[in-house]
């Protein structure tokens, strides 16, 4: 009888060791894993924005005294760089001769870390004032980022509205990196869908003496750009490395990607021409 038992327990275990397999293949272990890290630089939630170029997305709306301020963007929130735009309006009606600023900060118990506004917000068209923001790090709604935008009308008081419960995406576009007793903030954004060959990017370096509490313009540094493919173990030729373009601390260059995939992006910086930093953003496409 034990002779005619071991077919039958190598059945048993063919059949056991079919259905583990089976069961992990379900739950996704049969397949490789995608990235697991920041992912998506196409549509309207990745780096790159939704399809339609200039369509906003309204991402929160507060009072201001007797008016309402209304906060766009053209993507949902992330860490790296951010195009805002904030209306003001009286009732229904977009207010045009306001002057806007924006603050937005993070806050926890003991701190409060800001993202950084580069030189805005400035008017645009319908009435909107731009602003590029900075935010270097992810947050939940409940966990906080917020903004108080002040609003100034001739001949009237200025005011103030709170808007809370700003969800910030991680999406591996900034980075920040201690250098001469300051830390920095280097923040990255594609304006177009990415693709093989050269690509737009605005970088904004910014330096703060507080641990982000406050930020400043690095102005005076010099940026490379080297991207790299991890999971092919190459990088592309071809880049062209960010100069000043804009307000102190904001630089456009052009990263070149010689095929789909994922892809780091370091940016040497340089202050006095000695390297200080080599923050690193990532994309996939």
């Amino acid at each position: 009888m034990r002779a005619l038992d071991h077919p039958r327990r190598g059945r048993v275990t063919a059949l056991l060791l079919a259905a583990a397999l089976l069961a992990c293949a379900a739950e996704g272990g049969g397949a490789p894993a995608g990235p697991t890290g920041p992912t998506g630089p196409t549509g309207p939630t990745g780096p790159t924005g939704p399809a339609v170029p200039g369509a906003w997305i309204a991402l929160a709306s507060a009072p201001a005294g007797p008016l309402t301020v209304d906060l766009l963007s053209d993507r949902t929130l992330g860490t790296g760089l951010a195009l805002v735009a904030l209306r003001v309006r009286d009732g229904d009606a977009t207010v045009g001769d306001a002057a806007v600023t924006i603050a937005p900060a993070l806050g926890e118990v003991g701190a409060t870390r800001a993202a950084f506004v580069l030189g805005g917000p400035s008017p645009g068209d319908a009435g909107l004032h731009l602003a590029e923001v900075a935010f270097p790090e992810p947050s939940t709604p409940a966990a906080g980022w917020s903004a108080v935008v002040g609003v100034a009308r001739p001949g009237q008081p200025a005011v103030e509205a709170r808007l809370a419960g700003l969800a910030v995406e991680e999406r591996g576009l900034a980075r920040t990196f201690a250098a001469g007793g300051r830390q920095h903030l280097l923040a990255a954004r594609f304006e177009a869908g990415l693709s093989v060959g050269l690509n737009p990017v605005v970088v904004v370096l910014a330096a703060s003496d507080d641990a982000g509490a406050t930020w400043a313009p690095a102005a005076a540094a010099a940026l490379g750009v080297e991207p790299f493919m991890p999971s092919m173990g190459h990088g592309a030729s071809g880049s062209v490395a960010p100069t000043p373009a804009g307000p102190p601390g904001r630089y456009r260059g052009e990263v070149a990607f010689s095929m789909p995939g994922d892809w780091e992006i370091t940016f040497p910086v340089a202050l006095g021409g000695v390297e200080v930093g080599r923050p690193a953003v990532v994309v996939w496409f």
